[in-house]
């Protein structure tokens, strides 16, 4: 599945890089900056797919993408694309989600595993017990399924939105690596847990 996954999220990366510079490609409700994202957004999951991932890339990581979900959610309260950064404002969450473990196993234990680990320890391994407190495992645990349902949902709003609005190429084809990213974030969430 690794290897499927990796395929769509390089022709998603691709997609969205060319689209940066063929306007033909891009729906002109669609920031130019959400594509930018959506490149390193797919180059991450992309690293993490085929574990090449620097060791002390999960906290720049976080921050990255905590700032783009305020940066989105600023964003949101105007303008046409209000939609859309939303949904990627959700989509930042997730993978704040799927790295928020790694940091905390890094800065915490003395054993530093890749992200790509996740998905062979539990929620206990990645991130110990805490005496006094509550056990932050299952807390983990818990926000990676509240995670994996937002994706979820994001990639659905994506479809009810191509049902709604109009249907350009270029329309379709956002919509198409929306889903994709929702659905793959996903999956590796789910995997995590």
């Amino acid at each position: 599945m690794a290897a499927v996954l990796t395929a769509v999220m390089v022709a998603v990366a691709a997609y969205c890089a060319t689209r940066l510079f063929v306007p033909r490609w891009r729906d002109e409700d669609h920031p130019r900056e959400l594509d930018v994202l959506h490149v390193l957004m797919g180059s991450v999951m992309i690293a993490m797919l085929i574990d090449v991932l620097p060791a002390g890339a999960g906290t720049v990581v976080i921050g990255t993408f905590a700032l783009a979900a305020a940066w989105c959610f600023v964003r949101s309260f105007g303008g046409r694309a209000r939609r859309l950064y939303n949904r990627f404002g959700v989509v930042c969450i997730g993978m704040v989600a799927m790295f928020g473990p790694h940091a905390a196993l890094a800065s915490t234990t003395d054993h530093h595993a890749a992200p790509h680990e996740m998905a062979r320890m539990s929620g206990h391994q990645m991130m110990g017990r805490s005496a006094g407190l509550p056990d932050v495992g299952d807390v983990v645990s818990l926000l990676g399924i509240f995670a994996v349902l937002a994706m979820m949902s994001v990639a659905l709003a994506a479809v009810v939105q191509l049902s709604v609005d109009r249907a350009t190429t270029a329309c379709r084809l956002s919509t198409a690596c929306e889903i994709a990213m929702a659905t793959a974030m996903g999956y590796m969430l789910a995997m995590a847990l």
